[in-house]
């Protein structure tokens, strides 16, 4: 049939019972399919209203249903959102009250997760805080006040610690491999026997800095003028640094 028998009158669909006494009785079920699909066709060809009625509807069944997706992707979002927020808060409040000598646990398992859990902790304010041992590979914590924090044998691999201040922060056998330091501040952190070969150092600040032991091999954009500022502590070897560098000559002040 052309497109020009469209509208014109046709040919009635069988009923359900010429449709049901056709077919052998193991095949009745093909009737459900069979009877609606032949009713709809003969509407479709006989009518042009009723075939620009149905083709409006589909066309707003699949809209409904674009919309749809939109609105629950930006529900989850949302969700995604709000979640977050109340994360960091838990964090910053737990941190609020952490007492150095009795430290909450808590705070690094929910720092864990949410490091799992690619949540931003961006710009976070957890200075002083205890972190030995925490796993916290990836994490975002660009900008984050992390200063005077425990970080002892953490890991920090492939963090984001951009214009991070880790001002006095312990990280005494932490593994930093990887992680952009670019801009951080690192003035007194303790590196002794840390570990930051592939880290980037761009403009970052390691004016008295401890970096007795620490391997820094393969270290990006670390320059001699970083390197002359910071210190080492007495009779305590010099750093593993990339290949130009020359070792720190300062003698780390005691603490």
């Amino acid at each position: 049939m052309s497109d020009n028998d469209i509208g014109k009158p046709q040919k009635r669909p069988p009923t359900w019972a010429e449709v049901v006494g056709r077919l052998h009785p193991l095949f009745g079920i093909v009737a459900l399919v069979e009877y609606p699909t032949g009713w709809w066709v003969w509407l479709w060809r006989s009518s042009t209203g009723m075939r620009t009625l149905i083709e409006f509807a589909g066309a707003a069944i699949i809209f409904a249903g674009i919309i749809g997706l939109y609105l629950e992707r930006e529900d989850r979002k949302e969700d995604r959102s709000t979640r977050n927020a109340q994360l960091i808060a838990q964090i910053e409040s737990l941190a609020a009250i952490n007492n150095p000598k009795n430290a909450d646990p808590g705070v690094r398992v929910v720092m864990e997760f949410a490091a799992r859990e690619k949540v931003s902790m961006a710009r976070i304010s957890v200075q002083g805080v205890d972190l030995n041992l925490a796993e916290l590979s990836g994490a975002n914590l660009n900008r984050a006040i992390l200063s005077k924090a425990n970080f002892k044998q953490a890991t920090l691999s492939v963090a984001e610690l951009f214009a991070a201040n880790l001002r006095e922060a312990n990280l005494v056998f932490a593994n930093l491999s990887g992680a952009n330091l670019q801009g951080a501040n690192l003035r007194e952190a303790d590196f002794f026997f840390a570990t930051l070969s592939g880290a980037n150092f761009s403009k970052a600040k390691l004016s008295g800095a401890n970096l007795s032991w620490a391997n820094i091999k393969g270290a990006r954009n670390l320059t001699q003028a970083q390197i002359d500022v910071a210190c080492v502590k007495k009779n305590s070897p010099p750093p593993k640094l990339p290949d130009g560098l020359n070792p720190p000559t300062k003698i780390c002040p005691k603490r």
